[in-house]
């Protein structure tokens, strides 16, 4: 399999942080070849973003989200921490505004510079998850 970047990321965000992306904007640059296929996203109020994360060089397969005391040493995929094998983002955020080939979103937790591979709209038919469980540690959790 072979990843297409689509574009790229351009935050104010120069390095990971474990807190304040739900209230960062930034853009997305979208690469002039694929500007025709987003036609019509400007209809939507959010939509998912798949892109590469700042994983640091590191793979870590038991982590503690966000270092903190109060949350169990867990396995790297029952959580959404960076040091995976295959860093590789996926992130529902609120679509501001489009304007020449640049999506302006709020919430997407991804440094400036990182690559998008793929943007679709978030459609609740097929998004939204009912009765949905987690562990009661991730309410401690800072976004």
């Amino acid at each position: 399999m072979e990843l297409t970047v689509i574009g790229n990321v351009a935050s104010d965000r120069i390095e990971h942080q474990w807190d304040g992306w739900r209230d960062t904007w930034c853009g997305i640059h979208i690469l002039p070849e694929y500007a025709e296929g987003f036609e019509g996203i400007e209809d939507v109020s959010h939509i998912i973003v798949i892109y590469a994360m700042d994983n640091m060089g590191k793979v870590k397969m038991k982590v503690t989200p966000q270092g903190k005391d109060s949350s169990p040493s867990v396995g790297i995929f029952a959580t959404r921490c960076p040091w995976r094998p295959t860093p590789i983002g996926v992130s529902t955020v609120k679509l501001l505004s489009v304007e020449g080939g640049v999506l302006t979103v709020e919430g997407l937790d991804a440094i400036d510079g990182a690559e998008v591979f793929d943007i679709k709209p978030y459609w609740p038919q097929y998004d939204a998850a009912d009765d949905c469980e987690y562990p009661a540690w991730v309410d401690q959790l800072e976004f």
